[in-house]
């Protein structure tokens, strides 16, 4: 008898288990759709914020960032947090602004290139120079930031979309 009692006791534990992973399942599956429709919504309407987790220089080791480093496109406008590591030339004395600044767009093209996979050119310019950054979005809202200078070394960076769920 105790041997059937334990034996129960250790299957209802199973699929209550089981019943749990399923519905863990599900809401992931609901998550990862709310960030795929959201960077569905924002990319054509130019409005986003991806948040850098990580920079890799040209001529050195990758590195995290823990700091809250991004880039943000709304109103037409690019605002760039970011920190810079490489060569630079022409630039004005003490370094400048680097990757540190919030300017007008110039121009912004984007294409979905596969599905759920959208390649942003954005072109801007300040002061000090002009700008290109080149993002690879996906739609599980991790992304790649290829910036280019004229005045700087190319630098990347990898990073995360911050969705509407996890602005709140």
């Amino acid at each position: 008898m105790k041997a059937h009692l334990l034996l129960f006791c250790a299957a209802a534990l199973l699929l209550a288990g089981c019943a749990a992973t399923k519905q863990t399942s599900e809401q992931r599956a609901a998550e990862q759709a709310a960030i795929a429709k959201s960077v569905r919504e924002q990319v054509p309407a130019a409005s986003f914020k991806i948040v850098a987790t990580e920079m890799i220089p040209l001529r050195a080791p990758s590195k995290t960032l823990t700091d809250p480093y991004f880039v943000k496109v709304s109103d037409n406008y690019l605002e760039s947090a970011l920190p810079y590591f490489g060569r630079a030339t022409n630039i004005p004395y003490g370094g400048g602004n680097a990757l540190d600044f919030k300017t007008e767009i110039t121009s912004y093209d984007w294409k979905e290139v596969k599905p759920g996979v959208f390649d942003i050119k954005i072109v801007a310019s300040n002061s000090e120079d002009t700008y290109e950054y080149n993002i690879r979005l996906y739609d599980n809202g991790s992304a790649s930031i290829n910036v280019n200078s004229r005045n700087r070394e190319a630098i990347t960076f990898l990073g995360q979309l911050e969705t509407n769920q996890s602005a709140k």
